[in-house]
């Protein structure tokens, strides 16, 4: 009997289209989305591509559980935790679905790391086992890969190799796929996905699926159990008999209501010819996210998935190339020697004056490095970003009249940066807050200790803290200091 127990368990699998170990389990998000997981920008990627946990800053640790259809036979439960360590992110994920009669149990370790800001690979190795009551166990090892591609922050593609060593469990050969995934946002608040999955059965590799031949008698008798004709039918085309190459398609959205709110919904196309359809919420705030998805099936009815989590909300990465313009930000010397007219030499320059000054807040801060002049930044401007965290800012400066400089009046400037180890005393009262006394007393600093080595060096001058620091960094540089400016007695 409970042989006949197994094959009715393992028709309403047919039904699906899976086979052994295909339901590897799932966070909300990934359900409510309608399957189209390939490129969600989360903890969820451990589940569907591992690339995507390349682009993870913080650490997660999360539970999920389900029953399939409401069948406590069908109860999935998993817990996995994810963290970066220093180039790479990795996490580890226990996955159980079944229960006494068929259980399968999975211990997943994944991995990723980022070939430039734009590029990240990963890997997800699984040890897999199976128990099946009065029959026996099982275990296998198989090893998925991931790979994802940013075009921009609104765009960008995954695409997952599911089972990619060809695994097999027992006599069956397990599922494998190919998927390719896009995501879009065509505004903040609004993602929206698109997965097509193209699933390689056992068949489309010259093997067979099956659980063994049955006599008449047990055949009549797995019938009459089954009380349906077309469910038999499906099992023995899903199960016992070869199959070939077929593809699945999956939509979702998800929009982020708020910061600390967000809803899931979504389609999926099975190969099968049926819909099933997906919806869900998302909470999150104080380091903690609770999810929530409710997945329908057109035959077998409603799956309802639950998950808690630790760990800060994501938000997308910077790139260091947007729509084909190289951000100076991040871009390494190898990017930066593909701008025109940026050798390898003047790129290690760019580098190492962000690694001591900082981020480039507008394009024209290149003037401070070393060998770069205005009409290289000119040249080049249609070819760089300082990305979009600096590239909306306003850059502003007072009046040039030495009145309006003691004055909160401010107007835009876009003039060339001024050198505060070459410029005279009516250059320097040019910046804001600047007067005649504060200009003297920038040249009397830049004389007694051998010029600014950095811009940040004029806080030490008299007058002038970090509030006037802000409003005056973007329009200097700290050029190289030539003791002739100041009458050849720079330095001490």
């Amino acid at each position: 009997m409970k042989k006949i127990i197994i094959v009715v368990f393992s028709i309403i699998l047919a039904i699906n289209g899976w086979t052994a170990f295909e339901f590897e389990g799932n966070m909300p998000l990934n359900l409510a989305t309608g399957g189209a997981n390939l490129v969600l920008m989360g903890p969820e990627a451990i589940y569907n591509n591992p690339a995507m946990l390349a682009y993870l800053e913080n650490v997660h640790l999360n539970f999920t559980t389900s029953r399939l259809y409401g069948m406590d036979e069908l109860a999935n439960t998993s817990a996995n935790y994810i963290k970066r360590f220093g180039s790479m992110t990795m996490g580890l994920n226990l996955v159980k679905f079944g229960s006494w009669l068929y259980a399968e149990q999975q211990i997943q370790f994944a991995g990723a790391f980022n070939v430039g800001s734009n590029f990240a690979l990963g890997f997800k190795g699984k040890y897999m086992s199976v128990v099946i009551d009065e029959i026996g166990s099982a275990s296998t090892l198989a090893l998925d890969m991931g790979m994802v591609l940013f075009v921009n922050n609104d765009l960008y593609f995954g695409a997952r190799f599911r089972n990619v060593s060809a695994p097999y469990i027992g006599q069956e050969y397990m599922a494998r796929d190919v998927g390719i995934g896009v995501s879009y946002t065509p505004f903040t608040q609004l993602n929206i996905y698109f997965n097509l999955i193209a699933n390689i059965p056992a068949s489309f590799l010259k093997h067979t699926y099956g659980l063994g031949s049955y006599t008449d008698a047990e055949e009549a008798e797995i019938e009459e159990a089954v009380g349906d004709f077309a469910d038999y039918d499906a099992y023995l085309e899903n199960f016992a008999a070869k199959r070939d190459l077929y593809s699945e398609y999956h939509f979702g959205i998800k929009y982020d209501m708020t910061d600390n709110f967000a809803l899931f919904g979504g389609i999926e196309y099975l190969h099968s010819e049926r819909f099933s359809y997906s919806a869900g919420l998302g909470i999150y705030g104080g380091g903690m996210a609770v999810s929530y998805a409710l997945k329908v099936h057109p035959e077998l009815g409603a799956t309802h998935t639950f998950a808690f989590g630790l760990g800060n909300k994501e938000s997308k990465p910077e790139l260091s190339v947007i729509n084909g313009r190289i951000n100076i930000n991040l871009a390494n010397a190898e990017e930066l020697s593909a701008i025109p007219g940026i050798g390898s030499k003047t790129a290690e320059r760019i580098v190492e004056y962000r690694k001591v000054n900082g981020p480039f807040r507008r394009v024209e801060d290149l003037q401070n490095v070393s060998r770069i002049g205005v009409k290289t930044v000119e040249k080049i401007r249609s070819h760089i970003t300082v990305g979009s965290k600096y590239e909306s800012s306003t850059q502003i400066v007072p009046s040039r009249s030495s009145s309006a400089t003691s004055t909160s009046s401010k107007t835009s400037y876009s003039g060339p940066l001024i050198d505060i180890n070459s410029a005279d005393s009516a250059e320097l009262q040019k910046l804001p807050r600047v007067g005649v006394k504060t200009a003297a007393n920038i040249l009397s600093y830049r004389k007694q200790n051998g010029g600014f080595k950095n811009i940040e060096d004029i806080m030490n001058v008299p007058r002038i803290g970090p509030k006037t620091f802000e409003n005056m960094r973007n329009m200097i540089k700290a050029g190289e200091y030539d003791p002739a400016v100041d009458n050849g007695q720079g330095g001490e």
